[in-house]
């Protein structure tokens, strides 16, 4: 009995200094693994340092790689850090204009392991103190009651920044474009228009050679957008709806016309831009500008009508065949008609080109108006002038 008791305590003692020594390798093999992160990231490559003004210097370099991975980037300038990304790209800002600086960046991981680092040298632009070129082939148009800018590029030796216009010396905008529409003119004026270019560093050009516009005399102008009115329907179906801005739009059933001014006007020419969305029929569809319109009965039409542009005169409700020639009027594209009224002759230009021209002096005097049949047709920049 007491032999067996003995053998029992024995194994119970090897079994405890098992337990105890697998135990041990258990603690040995857990610190093993937790060894700390000694390995440094590779240093990063390809660093570049490029001037963007005389202050400031953009830098970019190739992502360094780490075996577990890469915190951030430091980057040095003469030797002083001076700020930190985790990106691949730095702008270093509030330098001295013509002055040399050398840099270089060390990528970090998590556990503060350094890389080495390639550098490398720049020197700041000296102050920037040449203009643009002056720009050129300024031109000046009237469209509808506003007169439209365009020029020819300038250049310079850094960065564009835009342009200033002027207007009798005084300037009135700044644009990034070719182009400026001056809406705040008056009638009967002359206007001379000017541009100059300007850097990014605020620079000047000379400026352009001057463009004159001598506004005409405006009778009446609208681009609907605030609504039609003071039109006055006298046929069909009228509505303003959008069509990339306000525009005045006809039904497509047989006859639509609506008018606007007086019926003692005689003289004066009439722009609008027009577009035709589709027809609803083929049956003598037409679109155009009425002059000298007393009502219904009594007008000019000068426009398309059936695959022809026309000058067509009606009288006490009866047309005659008028003035024609072939053309094509493509939907779903603006196109600008203008008709001139002076004393007995009558044309027609369609986008600037004169393509009619009729002598008649049947109707002297009459209001303005537009026409529509058979078409979703919308009027827009409607301008009347002397």
């Amino acid at each position: 009995m007491i032999a067996r008791k003995r053998r029992n305590s024995m194994l119970r003692f090897r079994l405890l200094n098992v337990i105890s020594v697998a135990m041990s390798l258990l603690l040995l093999t857990s610190h093993v693994g937790a060894v700390s992160d000694t390995t440094p990231p590779t240093a990063p490559s390809g660093l570049t340092a490029e001037p963007v003004s005389e202050s400031t210097v953009s830098l970019g370099w190739n992502a360094a790689t780490d075996d577990i991975g890469v915190d951030h980037y430091t980057i040095f300038r003469d030797c002083a850090s001076v700020g930190t990304t985790v990106g691949t790209s730095y702008t270093d800002v509030g330098l001295t204009a013509s002055t040399d600086y050398f840099y270089y960046v060390l990528a970090y991981d998590a556990a503060n392991n350094e890389s080495g680092g390639g550098g490398a040298c720049v020197t700041t632009l000296t102050p920037d103190l040449t203009p643009p070129s002056t720009p050129t082939s300024l031109a000046a148009k009237m469209e509808g009651k506003s007169v439209v800018l365009t020029w020819s590029a300038s250049t310079d030796d850094r960065l564009m920044s835009g342009y200033k216009v002027y207007r009798n010396g005084v300037q009135i905008g700044t644009t990034n474009n070719l182009s400026y529409t001056d809406s705040s003119i008056a009638s009967l004026m002359s206007y001379s228009y000017t541009v100059k270019a300007v850097d990014d560093s605020g620079n000047e050009s000379a400026s352009s050679t001057a463009s004159a516009v001598t506004t005409p005399n405006f009778l009446y102008f609208t681009d609907f957008e605030n609504g039609a009115a003071d039109w006055t329907v006298v046929s069909g179906t009228w509505s303003t709806v959008y069509d990339g801005s306000r525009v005045y739009k006809s039904s497509t059933t047989f006859d639509n016309s609506s008018k606007i001014g007086e019926g003692s006007w005689s003289d004066y020419t009439v722009e609008t831009r027009v577009k035709v969305n589709s027809w609803s029929s083929t049956n003598s569809p037409d679109v155009g500008i009425r002059v000298r319109f007393t009502d219904n009965k009594n007008y000019y039409l000068l426009g398309y009508k059936n695959g022809n542009l026309v000058i067509n005169r009606t009288v006490a409700g009866t047309g005659n065949g008028g003035t024609s020639k072939p053309f094509t009027l493509q939907t779903g594209q603006w196109y600008t008609f203008k008709a001139v009224v002076q004393g007995s002759t009558l044309k027609l230009y369609v986008n600037g080109n004169l393509e009619l021209t009729r002598t008649d002096s049947m109707l002297p005097t009459g209001a303005v108006g537009i026409e529509s049949r058979f078409g979703d047709s919308r009027f827009d920049n409607f301008t009347v002038t002397q």
